[in-house]
């Protein structure tokens, strides 16, 4: 019988519960990477979010896992991503983030244009000479 899970902090609400399921999400950067670990407790993942396709009676399968099952046996958590890794995140902390990097995005795409402009003018610049 595998024993029951720790108890965790949800990422979207903040509070401690033993009925969560864990993101194995690995983020890769460079030649490293890193699995997400965050932690979403099964209150928000049924509130905010659909809990997944593998738990019985979601959209897509009806004949997966029931929630019970989930929490008695962490190794279905192996493939499941979080909200967070998916872009839906709906807590303060990642939809700001998801703002910054938005605007990064837009003000990447502004400063190419200006470097084109400087090196369409510069090259201009010389062929009067």
């Amino acid at each position: 019988m595998p024993k029951p899970r720790a108890t965790k902090k949800c990422h979207e609400c903040r509070k401690s519960t033993n009925r969560h399921r864990v993101c194995n999400f690995w983020k890769l950067s460079g030649f490293t990477g890193a699995k997400c670990g965050k932690v979403f407790c099964i209150d928000c993942l049924t509130s905010k979010y659909s809990v997944g396709d593998d738990v019985r009676g979601g959209p897509s399968t009806p004949n997966g896992n029931d929630i019970e099952e989930i929490m008695r046996n962490s190794n279905l958590d192996s493939e499941w991503h979080c909200p967070s890794c998916l872009g839906v995140c709906q807590c303060h902390v990642c939809v700001a983030q998801r703002k910054r990097e938005e605007e990064r995005e837009k003000n990447r795409g502004d400063g190419e244009r200006k470097s084109q402009r400087r090196a369409t003018a510069h090259s201009s610049y010389y062929n009067f000479f």
